[in-house]
């Protein structure tokens, strides 16, 4: 197998003081809707999925985790912001028997990663911005393309938009995802 997809996503909803959050339903939800429009949208077989050590996060990776049939190994750089690292943690994990390499982190951490991702494997850059919960980037490795997918609004259908230059979040159609 080859590797295809890059996945950063940011954690669903959780509730809590900073020391003692959790996921809540809400957050639970939007960590399943994002798992079925990411099968949708990028069917893969197998995925390495790493997520920071903060207990919200880390159970946001397990319910994708679950919905891919896998499991959540915890990586503390997705935490501390270092890019370096997590372009290591990717290239290291190139070579393995994986489809998709899924990084579950934190609200600024999505842009920062998805940046410096997508700047080290095109060699060109794009404007990513801040995730809300329950949404994530792909960065598809075979076009190498980016697309932004929305989970996050339950009382409407996920979403999706491919990632150009300028503003793309104006610019650019939606595709309604049915779940």
């Amino acid at each position: 197998m080859t590797l295809k997809y890059i996945i950063v996503a940011r954690h669903g909803l959780s509730v809590g003081s900073e020391d003692n959050k959790v996921l809540d339903d809400k957050g639970r939800e939007q960590m399943r809707r994002l798992a079925e429009t990411i099968k949708r949208v990028a069917p893969f077989k197998l995925a390495n999925i790493f997520s920071s050590a903060a207990l919200w996060v880390a159970q946001s990776a397990k319910i994708l985790a679950d919905e891919f049939l896998t499991q959540n190994l915890v990586f503390p750089a997705l935490s501390n912001g270092d890019s370096q690292q997590v372009i290591e943690l990717v290239s290291s994990f190139q070579a393995l028997d994986a489809e998709a390499i899924v990084l579950v982190t934190h609200e600024k951490l999505t842009s920062l990663f998805s940046n410096a991702l997508f700047t080290h494997l095109f060699n060109r850059k794009l404007k990513f911005f801040s995730a809300w919960p329950g949404e994530a980037y792909l960065l598809n490795l075979e076009k190498d393309a980016a697309l932004f997918i929305s989970a996050c609004w339950l009382d409407k259908p996920p979403y999706t938009q491919e990632v150009g230059s300028g503003y793309w979040l104006n610019s650019a159609p939606k595709t309604r995802i049915e779940i």
